[in-house]
């Protein structure tokens, strides 16, 4: 290739067949960068290194073919959280333990269609992921691509250039829910710790995502709502954006409390988060924080200890997933309407006429109360205790419960201070 038809700062390296670019850094020191096979590509990344250059930006980065698929992974990771992408911790940690063992450390120039294709028949026969996990596995890497070909270091991504037969079907691991034996299993048996219980039914009777139910506090629950008590969901995990949060728009939405929730809510406010934490619970604690620490459940801790209590009790793990397909499921069955309920458990996506759709409050609350729950149906009671509204003498319904237990005798149990 002529020399002469190259602007000045870009050469072509005949025997690795693509551009380099050379220019002054920051500092004054001269640095040669690998910029690809495409003359145009390079033209515009010399361009802008001698933009950087002239603001007086660090050059760190070496948008290199040769650059290990890790580093560009650690780049990747950083600008991630930078811009605030909701999952890039979990996505990298998820990124170093099951891609890079095998392909991290190969140079981004020299992964192929047919590598990736490999990286995924490779993680589906370890086992050790499921079918949709392997696909996460897989986007990330084509998130980490996407970066590359932007700075300069490869031309195409070749996740984009991956048959799609190859890689695992969404529906092989998806859709599964519980029964409604199943489901109030999890919640009724007593070798199940009360923690995870209350998890379960806040998930079984709302219809709510994991980092949603992680997310909850003490001071989004309104009891005195009517005609049910209500729930803010406006956060997920550690007062994160929700899933389907977009720039300005929260997506935020209230969710009815079913009478059967209200009442396990209630017996765990006024008994069972002292006896689990050591302390009565505050406005702004999480409903079911992680014991070691007081913060938010993680994905990860809830998703395998529900594994763990499925196998106990001797119920098909289908994942915690399932309990909010249930919950919409059998919400459904029991005859309550499902744009109402999408409102409830979603927001409306629906027809454009759903969009400018706000459900009055009590159509939200008989689309929950529609949920039957028969706590007799199975052996032992929601945490072995069935519940009473303390009425009698001076003692204020909204701030006592009478808790009959399995040994005949009662107690009242004061709501923890702090609480309106």
């Amino acid at each position: 290739m002529a020399r002469k038809s190259l602007p000045k700062g870009v050469t072509y390296d005949d025997g690795a067949q693509r551009y380099r670019v050379q220019y002054k850094d920051a500092q004054g020191r001269w640095r040669v960068e690998h910029a690809g096979t495409n003359k145009q590509a390079a033209v515009r990344l010399l361009a802008r290194r001698k933009r950087e250059a002239a603001k007086g930006v660090e050059v760190t980065r070496d948008a290199s073919p040769r650059t290990h698929l890790d580093t560009y992974a650690e780049r990747w990771h950083a600008r991630q959280r930078r811009i605030g992408k909701r999952n890039a911790d979990r996505e990298y940690s998820s990124y170093r333990r099951h891609v890079s063992p095998l392909i991290g450390c190969s140079p981004v120039g020299e992964i192929k269609p047919l590598d990736v294709l490999e990286l995924s028949e490779t993680l589906i026969a370890r086992g050790k992921i499921s079918p949709k996990s392997v696909r996460n596995c897989i986007g990330i890497v084509s998130s980490i691509f996407r970066l590359a070909v932007l700075e300069g270091a490869v031309e195409v991504n070749p996740v984009s250039q991956t048959p799609r037969d190859g890689l695992p079907s969404m529906s092989s691991s998806g859709g599964r829910t519980y029964t409604r034996d199943e489901a109030l299993a999890l919640l009724m048996d007593p070798r199940i710790g009360w923690d995870r219980r209350v998890v379960y039914a806040l998930q079984f009777f709302t219809g709510m995502r994991i980092g949603e139910t992680c997310g909850r506090r003490w001071h989004d629950w309104k009891p005195d709502a009517k005609p049910l008590g209500s729930l803010r969901v406006h956060t997920q995990y550690d007062d994160q954006p929700l899933k389907t949060a977009k720039s300005g728009d929260s997506k935020e939405r209230i969710v009815p409390i079913h009478s059967e929730l209200a009442k396990v809510l209630w017996c765990w406010q006024g008994q069972g988060f002292e006896a689990v934490y050591g302390r009565p619970p505050r406005p702004d604690d999480f409903i079911v924080p992680d014991p070691r620490n007081m913060s938010a459940r993680t994905q990860s801790q809830v998703t395998k200890a529900h594994k763990r209590d499925a196998e106990l009790i001797g119920v098909p793990n289908k994942g915690s997933h399932a309990l909010r397909r249930f919950m919409i499921s059998a919400a459904r069955s029991d005859g309550a309407r499902g744009d109402v309920l999408e409102q409830i458990t979603h927001n409306a996506r629906g027809a454009i006429i759903d969009v400018y759709t706000a459900w009055e409050w009590p159509a939200l609350c008989e689309a929950v109360s529609c949920l039957k729950v028969d706590p007799e149906r199975l052996p032992g009671r929601i945490y072995d205790i069935s519940y009473d509204i303390c009425v009698s003498q001076n003692a204020n319904p909204r701030q006592s419960l009478r808790l009959f237990g399995g040994g005949g005798g009662n107690r009242t149990v004061v709501r923890a201070p702090g609480f309106a």
